[in-house]
């Protein structure tokens, strides 16, 4: 048994090194790019108008609000690996660690921003009146490839069960998304996921 947990453990760190060397970091940094230029700088364009909405309380306090959702997918997002990943660039690589870091989360805004746009797009919505939704969902809908969906839900970590179909009471966000489309000082809905519960 310890032969084959080594074995997994020398699979895994060996791929994770690949990646993360030479894979991901082009990757990433070239879809941000990709994206800026595609949304035409959305994340600097949209900045005021999203602190806007993100700052409007929830009109109906049984609703989750604006605020309480950036908190929830701040969480999800930022981890432990995240603050320890910081200090120990700061201190390995001082200011040069923090400038490349500030462009880095610029163009992965615009790429968050793209996340964002597909699961409100795609996301469904249960006879409850919860929604659901999420990668896995736009990847089968959009590449109309079940098997594809299904091969990136099976490569995220086990989680615990209740955390497998993310759920959630309908908001006063999604009941207004109408109204929110057909204001006429505001950009089209498809291009402000914030506006939206995600």
């Amino acid at each position: 048994m310890d032969a084959l947990y080594v074995l997994y453990n020398d699979v895994i760190n060996s791929l994770s090194n690949f990646l993360y060397t030479y894979i991901l970091i082009i990757l990433l940094v070239a879809g941000g790019i990709y994206f800026t230029i595609r949304t035409r700088f959305v994340q600097f364009r949209y900045l005021l108008e999203s602190i806007r909405v993100v700052m409007q309380p929830s009109p109906d306090q049984a609703n989750v609000s604006a605020f309480q959702t950036l908190m929830v997918s701040t969480a999800s997002r930022v981890g432990t690996g995240n603050i320890a990943g910081i200090s120990t660039a700061i201190c390995i690589g001082g200011m040069g660690a923090v400038f490349w870091m500030w462009v880095t989360a610029l163009l992965g805004s615009a790429t968050a921003f793209i996340e964002g746009t597909l699961a409100q797009i795609y996301k469904k919505r249960a006879p409850d009146g919860s929604c659901y939704g999420g990668p896995a969902y736009y990847i089968e809908q959009t590449l109309k490839k079940r098997w594809l969906g299904v091969l990136f839900a099976s490569m995220i970590p086990p989680s615990p069960p209740s955390s497998w179909a993310w759920r959630w009471p309908p908001c006063s966000c999604c009941a207004s998304a109408a109204a929110v489309s057909r204001s006429p000082r505001s950009p089209p809905s498809w291009s402000r996921p914030w506006a939206f519960c995600i």
